[in-house]
């Protein structure tokens, strides 16, 4: 893929999420910061949006990102499907790279610490996802989706992988309870391209 497909994944989500992230803890940074954090979150958003089909308005308040956020970026618990949806995002300006090891480790650390209550090491905007939280820990029908969603092409790592496969083994037993989705800028692209055409996608036959 190229910098033009980026460029309109860009233009998407500026258009659907202008003035829906938060973006208060950001006020006295650069503008090149501020547009960077937006795009972060309101890639998050977006995964989420497509994921548990739900407005843009209702995916960006699942948006935790910022200081102490424990390498978490979003959480969406939908009671509809009995899903909890934990998520981290990460938007590259050169449309290269992918999420590095450590800002995974981060992630799977910061999901043992939801799993296990621990939520005194996050942010204030954790905690007003705790009741979520408990009700989704609580009843033995939910399921749990970890993402990771970024906007560069290059694929994940072995080292990152092995992370999430260590999490994933470690949770799942006896019982698969936790699955795990990586969405890169390919996955990104065509999906949000099914959204701008959606005449032209139901036409075609896969």
């Amino acid at each position: 893929m190229s910098e033009i497909h980026l460029r309109q994944i860009k233009s998407y989500l500026q258009k659907t999420f202008n003035g829906l992230i938060d973006l208060s803890d950001y006020q006295n940074k650069s503008e090149t910061d501020k547009e960077l954090i937006f795009l972060t979150r309101s890639l998050a958003a977006f995964t989420l949006m497509v994921l548990a089909d739900i407005s843009p308005q209702e995916a960006s308040k699942s948006i935790i990102d910022g200081g102490q956020d424990n390498g978490i970026d979003s959480i969406y618990f939908d009671r509809r499907d009995k899903i909890m949806y934990i998520l981290q995002s990460k938007w590259k300006q050169d449309s290269k790279g992918s999420i590095k090891t450590d800002e995974v480790m981060k992630f799977t650390r910061g999901f043992k610490d939801l799993v296990n209550a621990r939520y005194e090491r996050f942010n204030s905007k954790f905690n007003n996802k705790t009741k979520d939280i408990e009700e989704a820990l609580n009843d033995a029908g939910t399921s749990f989706e970890i993402i990771l969603t970024y906007s560069g092409q290059t694929p994940l790592a072995d080292e990152p992988k092995r992370e999430i496969d260590d999490l994933l083994g470690e949770m799942n037993d006896p019982i698969d309870i936790v699955s795990m989705r990586v969405l890169n800028q390919s996955n990104i692209y065509n999906i949000s391209r099914s959204i701008w055409q959606p005449y032209k996608f139901r036409c075609l036959s896969f």
